[in-house]
C-alpha cells in the first residue's frame, strides 16, 4: 500500500523476547516460531503483513536470534533482550524506524497473528500515529481468563477516535472501550516523536526508564504531551499467544471447527517466509 508520493508502508516485527510465559512451547524458538494449524506464527504475520501490500518487512531479534536469520528478512539484533523491555528492542532497529523512506511504518508485537483486514485498518487510519483497537476484545478475554480485568488495560478515546488513555490498570469495565493489541502505524514525524518521548520517559511515566518501559508507556507520554493518537477500530480479526493456556484454548477451538470466530487465515495468501 502506498501514499500519493509512492512511498510504500513498510513493518517491524519486534520479535527479540523470551516469551517465557509460554513456558516449555519457546524452550527451543522464539515465539514467533511457534507452530499453529502447521504454521509458525511468522509465517501469518508476514502473509498478512504481503497480503495488505506491506513488502517492506524487518524483525529485531534478540532470543535464539540464529533462528530468525534464515527467512530472508533484514534482522536487527538486541543483544541486551534478556534485561530490557520491547521498546528497547524496537530501537535497536532506531535507523529503519525513523527513516522518511517510507509513508509509515507498522510496529508489531511478534506473538500476534492477524487478518489482513487488521494491517489494512491500521494503514487507512488518519496521518500521524494509530493502533489497532478491537472492539469485541472481551469475547476473546473471557475465552482466554477467568477474569478479563486481571489482564486486560485501559483504553478510552474521544468523540473523535482520538486515544486519551491507554495501558494502566482497570478499576472496572467502564475503563475499557476497546484493547489494543500490538499494532501501531507510525509516520515519520510520530515515530520521532515517539522516540523522543522514549528517551525521556522518565519525565512521563515517574520511575521508568528507557531500556525498561512498555509501549503503552511511551503512547501514554504521547497522549500527555498533546500527540493525537488515533482509534483504527476492528472486531476481532486477531489471536494473542501469550501463555500455554492461549495456546491451548485457539487450539481447542480450531479441533471444533469454532476458532473462525475469533480469527482465521483463510484470507492470508501464500505470501509468509514459507510461501
Amino acid at each position: 500500500m502506498t501514499d500519493s508520493n509512492n512511498k510504500p508502508a513498510r513493518a517491524i516485527i519486534v520479535a527479540a523476547g523470551r516469551g517465557s510465559r509460554m513456558g516449555g512451547v519457546t524452550s527451543d524458538r522464539p515465539k514467533c516460531l511457534i507452530e499453529f494449524g502447521g504454521r509458525p506464527l511468522l509465517d501469518y504475520q508476514v502473509g498478512s503483513l504481503r497480503t495488505a501490500g506491506v513488502e517492506d518487512i524487518c524483525l529485531v531479534t534478540g532470543y535464539k536470534s540464529d533462528m530468525l536469520e534464515g527467512f530472508g528478512l533484514p534482522c536487527f539484533r538486541n543483544d541486551r533482550w534478556s534485561e530490557t523491555n520491547m521498546v528497547h528492542s524496537l530501537m535497536c532497529a532506531r535507523d529503519f524506524f525513523l527513516s522518511d523512506d517510507a509513508e509509515s511504518t507498522l510496529v508489531c508485537y511478534s506473538d500476534i497473528v492477524y487478518e489482513p483486514r487488521v494491517v489494512k485498518a491500521a494503514l487507512a487510519a488518519p496521518e500521524g500515529a494509530s493502533t489497532i483497537v478491537d472492539l469485541n476484545w472481551r469475547d476473546l478475554w473471557e475465552l482466554r481468563l477467568e477474569n478479563p480485568l486481571d489482564d486486560a488495560e485501559t483504553l478510552k478515546y474521544n468523540d473523535k477516535n482520538i486515544l486519551e488513555d491507554i495501558g494502566q490498570k482497570p478499576k472496572s469495565f467502564d475503563d475499557i472501550q476497546g484493547q489494543y493489541i500490538g499494532m501501531t502505524r507510525f509516520s515519520a514525524e510520530a515515530a520521532k516523536r515517539f522516540a523522543d518521548i522514549h528517551a525521556n520517559i522518565g519525565s512521563y511515566a515517574p520511575g521508568k526508564v528507557p531500556e525498561n518501559c512498555y509501549f503503552t508507556d511511551v503512547l501514554r507520554g504521547m497522549i500527555g504531551d498533546g500527540y493525537p493518537i488515533h482509534a483504527a477500530f476492528v472486531e476481532s480479526g486477531w489471536l494473542e499467544f501469550d501463555t500455554e493456556a492461549d495456546y491451548d484454548a485457539y487450539k481447542a477451538l480450531a479441533d471444533k471447527n469454532d476458532l473462525d470466530r475469533f480469527w482465521t487465515p483463510r484470507d492470508i495468501a501464500a505470501k509468509g517466509v514459507l510461501g
